[in-house]
């Protein structure tokens, strides 16, 4: 499969990134492109896309620079610091 990267900007941030091969990468890599508005929440970057898709390999905490999908809310995040409010001081999404 060819890579598959994207951009994320916001604001004057810009963040390049590299989709994997998992069914959820697949149905946002088809919505794209997209224009949301973010919200922070600590030192993490969340943003609601219009994708519906179930858990795959779920884990607590990512690591730095991961993209994250968290079906509950259908959003993304974008983790940009070590997050301390987790045993490992690894980003939750």
């Amino acid at each position: 499969m060819a890579d598959r990267r994207i951009r994320i900007t916001a604001g004057a941030v810009r963040a390049d990134a590299l989709l994997d091969d998992s069914d959820t990468a697949d149905l946002i890599w088809k919505a794209l492109p997209l224009s949301v508005a973010g919200e922070t929440w600590g030192d993490e970057i969340y943003f609601s896309i219009p994708v519906k898709a179930k858990p795959e390999k779920p884990r607590e905490t990512v690591d730095m620079g991961d993209l994250g999908y968290w079906p509950p809310s259908a959003s993304s995040s974008a983790p940009r610091r070590r997050a301390g409010g987790t045993r490992s001081g690894r980003p939750a999404p």
